[in-house]
């Protein structure tokens, strides 16, 4: 399967699936979507997020503060990459490709924790 993930604390990962699928363009600005998630430690407050969410499974806040804040670093990353390739229209088409049932970073994590893909591709094309 196509998928692209940061792996804390500096690692990407990359399956050749994505490098058939997308152009070079597309690649670059997926590579630097991760690229901004290693430089933000969002491995970290992912992390840490993620085990509170477990530990204290039965607080309906903490569930929506988690998925919450994985929303955020997917849109944060995104504006990054939008602005260090002079646009959106890249990693919007990337995203396009990928929509095919695949998870919108490769991360293997339910959908339900991302902003819905439709959103992220207009907030890019704007």
């Amino acid at each position: 399967d196509p998928a692209a993930m940061a792996e804390p604390p500096d690692a990407l990962v990359v399956s050749e699936g994505l490098l058939g699928l997308l152009s070079e363009k597309e690649l670059e600005a997926v590579l630097l979507h991760e690229l901004a998630h290693l430089a933000n430690q969002d491995g970290v407050s992912k992390a840490f997020t993620g085990v509170l969410s477990r530990l204290l499974f039965f607080d309906p806040f903490l569930r929506l503060l988690h998925r919450a804040s994985h929303r955020e670093r997917e849109h944060r990353a995104d504006e990054e990459t939008a602005k260090a390739m002079g646009g959106g229209l890249p990693l919007a088409s990337a995203l396009e490709t990928l929509r095919g049932g695949v998870s919108p970073s490769g991360e293997g994590e339910s959908v339900t924790n991302h902003p819905p893909l439709e959103e992220r591709i207009s907030r890019l094309r704007t």
